[in-house]
């Protein structure tokens, strides 16, 4: 049975299933004058919130930002939820609050 694709959006939270996902690192520039991109685990049933619609910029819980293509994303990963339209426009919450007090809206995946 063929797996239905998920169109990946601004404010989806999705949770790793994988123990293979790694995503790239930036450092702010005031703490990396080189630019070097690192690669970081993210572990089994930690989630992620999609950020920016550019390299799938994404948050985890405990507020570091990475990226990853689409493909590993997919792979790696099972949508859990959207982030509610009136936090996200409001962009004061991180993650862990946003899941803490339950303001996002589950997905039936």
């Amino acid at each position: 049975m063929e797996k239905k694709k998920i169109e990946v959006e601004v404010g989806q939270i999705w949770i790793i299933e994988s123990d293979n996902m790694y995503a790239d690192f930036h450092l702010p520039p005031k703490y990396n004058p080189a630019k070097r991109k690192a690669l970081i685990h993210i572990k089994r049933g930690e989630k992620i919130e999609i950020r920016h619609p550019y390299a799938w910029h994404f948050r985890t819980e405990d507020n570091v930002y990475a990226h990853c293509d689409e493909d590993v994303l997919l792979k790696c990963c099972i949508l859990f939820g959207t982030v509610r339209q009136d936090v996200a426009w409001s962009n004061k919450a991180n993650l862990e609050e946003i899941l803490r007090l339950d303001l996002y809206n589950r997905s039936n995946n």
